[in-house]
Protein backbone atom coordinates (compact mmCIF):
# COMPACT_ATOMS: atom_id res chain seq x y z
CA UNK A 1 0.00 0.00 0.00
CA UNK A 2 3.01 2.72 0.48
CA UNK A 3 4.11 2.11 -2.69
CA UNK A 4 0.80 2.73 -4.49
CA UNK A 5 0.23 5.93 -2.07
CA UNK A 6 3.72 7.23 -2.90
CA UNK A 7 2.72 6.80 -6.63
CA UNK A 8 -1.19 8.49 -6.42
CA UNK A 9 0.41 11.53 -4.22
CA UNK A 10 3.67 11.67 -6.81
CA UNK A 11 5.82 11.89 -3.80
CA UNK A 12 9.03 11.20 -6.26
CA UNK A 13 7.82 14.78 -7.87
CA UNK A 14 8.22 16.92 -4.71
CA UNK A 15 11.15 18.96 -4.75
CA UNK A 16 12.98 16.75 -7.43
CA UNK A 17 16.79 16.68 -7.71
CA UNK A 18 16.61 16.36 -11.44
CA UNK A 19 14.47 18.09 -13.76
CA UNK A 20 14.81 18.64 -17.54
CA UNK A 21 15.87 22.46 -19.08
CA UNK A 22 11.72 22.95 -18.63
CA UNK A 23 11.91 21.74 -15.25
CA UNK A 24 9.56 18.27 -15.44
CA UNK A 25 10.44 15.53 -13.70
CA UNK A 26 11.76 12.63 -16.30
CA UNK A 27 9.04 9.67 -16.19
CA UNK A 28 11.54 7.31 -14.95
CA UNK A 29 12.12 9.40 -11.73
CA UNK A 30 8.25 9.85 -11.52
CA UNK A 31 7.47 6.14 -12.28
CA UNK A 32 9.85 3.68 -13.78
CA UNK A 33 6.62 1.61 -14.75
CA UNK A 34 4.50 4.12 -16.63
CA UNK A 35 3.06 1.73 -18.95
CA UNK A 36 1.32 -0.21 -16.02
CA UNK A 37 -1.93 2.19 -14.43
CA UNK A 38 -1.08 0.62 -11.10
CA UNK A 39 -3.33 2.69 -9.04
CA UNK A 40 -6.09 2.06 -11.38
CA UNK A 41 -6.24 -1.60 -11.32
CA UNK A 42 -5.82 -1.28 -7.78
CA UNK A 43 -9.25 0.57 -7.84
CA UNK A 44 -10.39 -1.63 -10.09
CA UNK A 45 -9.23 -5.08 -8.41
CA UNK A 46 -11.48 -3.64 -5.55
CA UNK A 47 -14.80 -2.99 -6.94
CA UNK A 48 -14.50 0.43 -8.77
CA UNK A 49 -16.61 0.71 -11.94
CA UNK A 50 -16.74 3.86 -13.41
CA UNK A 51 -20.25 4.97 -14.96
CA UNK A 52 -20.25 6.79 -18.24
CA UNK A 53 -22.87 8.70 -19.97
CA UNK A 54 -25.25 6.30 -21.83
CA UNK A 55 -23.83 3.43 -20.76
CA UNK A 56 -20.54 3.81 -22.24
CA UNK A 57 -17.82 1.91 -20.91
CA UNK A 58 -14.90 4.09 -20.89
CA UNK A 59 -14.00 7.99 -22.23
CA UNK A 60 -11.85 9.62 -24.73
CA UNK A 61 -11.09 13.02 -24.54
CA UNK A 62 -9.59 14.94 -27.27
CA UNK A 63 -7.55 17.67 -27.05
CA UNK A 64 -5.31 20.10 -29.08
CA UNK A 65 -3.15 22.97 -27.76
CA UNK A 66 -2.81 25.81 -29.92
CA UNK A 67 0.68 26.54 -30.26
CA UNK A 68 1.21 28.35 -33.74
CA UNK A 69 -1.84 29.39 -36.19
CA UNK A 70 -0.41 29.46 -39.69
CA UNK A 71 -1.66 31.38 -43.13
CA UNK A 72 -3.32 28.79 -45.23
CA UNK A 73 -1.47 28.08 -47.99
CA UNK A 74 -4.48 28.87 -51.27
CA UNK A 75 -7.77 30.08 -51.35
CA UNK A 76 -8.52 26.39 -52.32
CA UNK A 77 -8.55 25.19 -48.93
CA UNK A 78 -10.86 27.36 -47.92
CA UNK A 79 -13.48 26.28 -50.79
CA UNK A 80 -12.65 23.12 -50.31
CA UNK A 81 -13.63 23.20 -46.41
CA UNK A 82 -16.66 25.05 -47.60
CA UNK A 83 -18.06 22.20 -49.85
CA UNK A 84 -17.45 19.40 -47.37
CA UNK A 85 -19.11 21.56 -44.34
CA UNK A 86 -22.35 21.44 -47.11
CA UNK A 87 -22.08 18.09 -47.72
CA UNK A 88 -22.50 17.07 -44.20
CA UNK A 89 -25.07 19.77 -43.50
CA UNK A 90 -22.93 21.75 -41.28
CA UNK A 91 -24.77 25.14 -42.50
CA UNK A 92 -23.14 27.16 -39.71
CA UNK A 93 -19.35 26.27 -40.86
CA UNK A 94 -20.34 27.66 -44.34
CA UNK A 95 -21.54 30.97 -42.92
CA UNK A 96 -18.28 30.90 -41.04
CA UNK A 97 -16.36 30.48 -43.97
CA UNK A 98 -18.22 32.48 -45.84
CA UNK A 99 -17.63 35.40 -43.68
CA UNK A 100 -14.29 35.01 -42.97
CA UNK A 101 -12.88 34.15 -46.32
CA UNK A 102 -11.38 37.85 -46.73
CA UNK A 103 -10.20 38.57 -43.70
CA UNK A 104 -8.31 35.33 -43.29
CA UNK A 105 -6.34 36.35 -46.22
CA UNK A 106 -5.36 39.61 -44.45
CA UNK A 107 -4.32 38.07 -41.53
CA UNK A 108 -1.49 35.70 -40.99
CA UNK A 109 -2.13 34.20 -37.77
CA UNK A 110 -5.06 31.83 -38.63
CA UNK A 111 -6.03 28.47 -39.91
CA UNK A 112 -8.11 25.94 -37.73
CA UNK A 113 -9.95 25.27 -40.75
CA UNK A 114 -8.12 21.71 -41.20
CA UNK A 115 -8.55 20.63 -37.66
CA UNK A 116 -12.28 21.35 -37.32
CA UNK A 117 -13.03 19.70 -40.68
CA UNK A 118 -11.81 16.35 -39.63
CA UNK A 119 -13.51 16.04 -36.21
CA UNK A 120 -16.84 17.68 -37.71
CA UNK A 121 -16.36 14.55 -40.43
CA UNK A 122 -16.62 12.38 -37.76
CA UNK A 123 -18.62 14.10 -35.45
CA UNK A 124 -15.91 14.50 -32.39
CA UNK A 125 -16.39 17.52 -30.15
CA UNK A 126 -13.02 17.96 -28.25
CA UNK A 127 -11.25 20.96 -26.15
CA UNK A 128 -9.25 23.73 -27.62
CA UNK A 129 -7.00 24.69 -25.61
CA UNK A 130 -5.66 28.89 -26.09
CA UNK A 131 -2.23 30.35 -25.66
CA UNK A 132 -2.90 33.94 -24.45
CA UNK A 133 0.61 35.34 -24.67
CA UNK A 134 1.65 39.16 -25.65
CA UNK A 135 4.08 40.37 -27.74
CA UNK A 136 7.68 39.73 -26.72
CA UNK A 137 6.43 36.76 -24.65
CA UNK A 138 8.25 33.21 -24.91
CA UNK A 139 6.87 31.28 -27.78
CA UNK A 140 4.43 34.08 -28.64
CA UNK A 141 2.66 33.36 -32.46
CA UNK A 142 -0.60 35.18 -32.69
CA UNK A 143 -3.11 37.29 -30.23
CA UNK A 144 -5.87 35.99 -28.60
CA UNK A 145 -7.88 38.50 -29.82
CA UNK A 146 -6.97 38.09 -33.06
CA UNK A 147 -9.11 34.20 -32.11
CA UNK A 148 -12.46 35.95 -31.72
CA UNK A 149 -14.49 34.81 -34.70
CA UNK A 150 -12.90 31.49 -34.49
CA UNK A 151 -13.72 31.19 -30.95
CA UNK A 152 -16.72 32.21 -31.28
CA UNK A 153 -17.47 29.43 -34.42
CA UNK A 154 -16.18 26.40 -31.81
CA UNK A 155 -18.27 27.69 -29.12
CA UNK A 156 -21.30 27.38 -31.48
CA UNK A 157 -20.46 24.37 -32.37
CA UNK A 158 -20.26 22.37 -28.83
CA UNK A 159 -16.62 22.89 -28.76
CA UNK A 160 -14.53 23.69 -25.41
CA UNK A 161 -12.55 26.58 -24.64
CA UNK A 162 -9.73 26.39 -22.11
CA UNK A 163 -6.51 27.50 -21.20
CA UNK A 164 -3.61 26.91 -22.65
CA UNK A 165 -0.99 28.92 -19.95
CA UNK A 166 2.09 29.97 -21.35
CA UNK A 167 5.77 29.02 -20.11
CA UNK A 168 5.45 30.99 -16.98
CA UNK A 169 2.22 30.59 -15.92
CA UNK A 170 2.73 27.09 -14.09
CA UNK A 171 4.73 28.49 -11.23
CA UNK A 172 3.62 32.22 -11.33
CA UNK A 173 -0.22 32.54 -10.28
CA UNK A 174 -0.13 36.97 -11.61
CA UNK A 175 1.06 35.75 -14.87
CA UNK A 176 -2.05 32.31 -14.90
CA UNK A 177 -4.61 34.75 -13.60
CA UNK A 178 -3.46 37.44 -16.68
CA UNK A 179 -3.83 34.84 -19.09
CA UNK A 180 -7.10 33.56 -17.61
CA UNK A 181 -8.62 37.14 -17.96
CA UNK A 182 -7.37 37.68 -21.18
CA UNK A 183 -9.30 34.69 -22.70
CA UNK A 184 -12.38 34.86 -20.33
CA UNK A 185 -12.46 38.51 -22.07
CA UNK A 186 -12.44 36.71 -25.26
CA UNK A 187 -14.57 33.98 -24.51
CA UNK A 188 -17.63 35.99 -22.33
CA UNK A 189 -17.20 33.13 -19.64
CA UNK A 190 -15.27 31.74 -17.01
CA UNK A 191 -12.50 29.26 -17.84
CA UNK A 192 -12.67 25.90 -16.24
CA UNK A 193 -10.14 24.32 -18.06
CA UNK A 194 -6.47 24.49 -17.89
CA UNK A 195 -2.84 22.81 -20.05
CA UNK A 196 0.47 24.17 -19.52
CA UNK A 197 2.52 24.87 -22.55
CA UNK A 198 5.23 22.25 -22.80
CA UNK A 199 3.49 20.15 -19.90
CA UNK A 200 5.53 22.47 -17.37
CA UNK A 201 3.74 21.60 -14.14
CA UNK A 202 4.92 22.10 -10.03
CA UNK A 203 3.81 19.64 -7.45
CA UNK A 204 1.71 20.83 -5.44
CA UNK A 205 2.00 24.12 -6.38
CA UNK A 206 0.54 24.80 -10.14
CA UNK A 207 -2.25 22.46 -8.74
CA UNK A 208 -2.95 24.97 -5.77
CA UNK A 209 -2.49 28.21 -8.09
CA UNK A 210 -5.62 26.53 -10.70
CA UNK A 211 -7.61 26.54 -7.31
CA UNK A 212 -7.03 29.71 -6.31
CA UNK A 213 -8.00 31.21 -9.94
CA UNK A 214 -11.64 28.76 -10.23
CA UNK A 215 -10.21 26.41 -12.42
CA UNK A 216 -12.37 22.73 -12.51
CA UNK A 217 -9.80 20.58 -13.73
CA UNK A 218 -6.39 20.32 -15.13
CA UNK A 219 -4.87 18.16 -18.04
CA UNK A 220 -1.26 19.28 -18.37
CA UNK A 221 -0.26 15.99 -15.80
CA UNK A 222 1.40 13.49 -18.08
CA UNK A 223 5.18 12.80 -19.62
CA UNK A 224 6.53 14.66 -22.84
CA UNK A 225 8.80 12.08 -23.77
CA UNK A 226 6.78 8.56 -23.16
CA UNK A 227 2.54 7.62 -23.03
CA UNK A 228 1.53 6.35 -19.97
CA UNK A 229 0.25 6.87 -16.67
CA UNK A 230 2.37 9.05 -14.55
CA UNK A 231 0.86 8.29 -11.53
CA UNK A 232 -0.01 5.19 -11.91
CA UNK A 233 -3.71 6.62 -12.57
CA UNK A 234 -6.17 6.39 -15.90
CA UNK A 235 -9.11 7.40 -14.01
CA UNK A 236 -9.55 11.54 -13.36
CA UNK A 237 -8.44 12.10 -9.36
CA UNK A 238 -8.37 14.94 -6.96
CA UNK A 239 -4.74 15.42 -6.19
CA UNK A 240 -3.82 14.40 -2.31
CA UNK A 241 -1.59 16.58 -0.48
CA UNK A 242 0.57 13.95 1.81
CA UNK A 243 1.95 17.17 4.11
CA UNK A 244 -1.41 18.37 4.53
CA UNK A 245 -3.14 15.17 4.57
CA UNK A 246 -5.86 16.87 2.71
CA UNK A 247 -7.41 16.65 -1.02
CA UNK A 248 -6.67 19.37 -3.64
CA UNK A 249 -10.52 20.33 -4.69
CA UNK A 250 -9.66 20.32 -8.40
CA UNK A 251 -9.78 17.14 -10.46
CA UNK A 252 -7.37 15.89 -12.90
CA UNK A 253 -7.67 14.53 -15.98
CA UNK A 254 -4.18 12.84 -16.34
CA UNK A 255 -2.78 13.08 -20.22
CA UNK A 256 -2.16 9.74 -21.59
CA UNK A 257 -1.32 10.60 -24.93
CA UNK A 258 0.52 13.46 -27.26
CA UNK A 259 1.62 13.78 -30.58
CA UNK A 260 5.01 14.69 -30.51
CA UNK A 261 5.93 11.99 -27.74
CA UNK A 262 5.30 9.41 -30.68
CA UNK A 263 7.64 10.93 -33.35
CA UNK A 264 9.99 13.93 -31.36
CA UNK A 265 10.65 12.31 -28.39
CA UNK A 266 10.33 8.00 -28.80
CA UNK A 267 11.57 8.80 -32.78
CA UNK A 268 9.06 5.81 -33.67
CA UNK A 269 7.60 4.87 -37.37
CA UNK A 270 3.94 5.41 -37.51
CA UNK A 271 2.89 1.27 -37.53
CA UNK A 272 5.11 1.16 -33.95
CA UNK A 273 3.66 4.20 -32.60
CA UNK A 274 0.22 2.76 -33.51
CA UNK A 275 0.79 -0.43 -31.29
CA UNK A 276 2.17 1.48 -28.76
CA UNK A 277 -0.76 3.75 -28.66
CA UNK A 278 -2.63 0.18 -28.92
CA UNK A 279 -1.33 -1.02 -25.76
CA UNK A 280 -2.49 2.12 -23.88
CA UNK A 281 -5.43 1.90 -25.29
CA UNK A 282 -6.63 -1.42 -24.21
CA UNK A 283 -4.93 -1.20 -20.67
CA UNK A 284 -7.51 2.04 -20.23
CA UNK A 285 -10.55 0.28 -21.79
CA UNK A 286 -10.03 -2.96 -19.51
CA UNK A 287 -9.79 -0.64 -16.63
CA UNK A 288 -12.79 1.42 -17.62
CA UNK A 289 -10.35 4.36 -17.52
CA UNK A 290 -10.70 8.01 -19.12
CA UNK A 291 -8.37 8.36 -22.29
CA UNK A 292 -6.82 12.33 -22.87
CA UNK A 293 -5.52 12.73 -25.98
CA UNK A 294 -3.82 16.06 -27.22
CA UNK A 295 -2.81 16.88 -30.71
CA UNK A 296 -1.27 19.91 -32.07
CA UNK A 297 -3.06 21.80 -35.00
CA UNK A 298 0.65 22.02 -36.62
CA UNK A 299 0.47 18.36 -36.78
CA UNK A 300 -1.52 17.15 -39.56
CA UNK A 301 0.73 16.40 -41.97
CA UNK A 302 3.17 13.31 -42.64
CA UNK A 303 3.64 10.92 -40.10
CA UNK A 304 1.81 12.61 -37.40
CA UNK A 305 -1.40 12.60 -39.91
CA UNK A 306 -1.34 9.38 -40.71
CA UNK A 307 -0.88 8.31 -37.35
CA UNK A 308 -3.51 10.55 -36.10
CA UNK A 309 -6.21 9.40 -38.63
CA UNK A 310 -5.14 5.84 -37.93
CA UNK A 311 -6.10 6.76 -33.62
CA UNK A 312 -9.33 8.27 -35.05
CA UNK A 313 -10.26 5.37 -36.89
CA UNK A 314 -9.95 3.19 -34.11
CA UNK A 315 -11.95 5.32 -31.31
CA UNK A 316 -14.77 6.35 -33.99
CA UNK A 317 -15.33 2.32 -34.54
CA UNK A 318 -15.40 1.95 -30.80
CA UNK A 319 -19.23 1.45 -29.77
CA UNK A 320 -18.03 1.31 -25.99
CA UNK A 321 -16.18 4.47 -26.07
CA UNK A 322 -17.74 7.93 -25.03
CA UNK A 323 -16.29 11.23 -26.85
CA UNK A 324 -16.59 13.93 -24.88
CA UNK A 325 -14.77 17.45 -24.02
CA UNK A 326 -12.63 17.67 -20.65
CA UNK A 327 -15.50 19.55 -19.13
CA UNK A 328 -18.03 17.22 -19.41
CA UNK A 329 -15.96 14.02 -18.01
CA UNK A 330 -14.88 16.45 -15.88
CA UNK A 331 -18.68 17.18 -14.42
CA UNK A 332 -19.58 13.79 -14.97
CA UNK A 333 -16.96 12.24 -13.09
CA UNK A 334 -17.39 14.66 -9.96
CA UNK A 335 -20.98 13.66 -10.00
CA UNK A 336 -20.79 9.99 -10.72
CA UNK A 337 -17.69 8.45 -9.45
CA UNK A 338 -15.09 10.46 -7.54
CA UNK A 339 -17.01 9.76 -3.87
CA UNK A 340 -17.05 6.28 -4.96
CA UNK A 341 -13.55 6.01 -5.68
CA UNK A 342 -12.23 8.14 -2.77
CA UNK A 343 -13.83 5.91 -0.64
CA UNK A 344 -11.69 2.90 -1.96
CA UNK A 345 -8.51 5.44 -1.86
CA UNK A 346 -9.38 6.69 1.89
CA UNK A 347 -9.98 3.12 3.59
CA UNK A 348 -6.53 1.28 1.71
CA UNK A 349 -4.20 3.76 0.12
CA UNK A 350 -4.03 7.18 1.54
CA UNK A 351 -5.44 6.78 5.13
Amino acid sequence: MDKLRKLYCSLNEYNPLIVDRYERVPSALANNNAYEAEVSGYLYNEGFRPVYKDGKKFAVCFSHDIDFIHEPKNKNSFFISTIQSLKRGKFQKVIYNSKNLLSKFQNPEWDLNRLIDIEEKHNILSTYYFLCLQNGEQDFNYTIESQLKSIGYLKQAGYEIGLHGGHEAYSNIEKMLIEKQRLENITGENTKGYRNHYLRFKIPGTWYALLQHGFSYDTSFGFAEQLGFRNGMCYPFRPYDPFKKAYIDILELPLIAMDVTFFKYMGLTVNSAFRLFLLIYEKVKKLAGALTIVWHNNQLDGEYGLLYNKIIQKIIEEEDAWVTTSLQLTDWWKENNLSKMEDILNDSILL
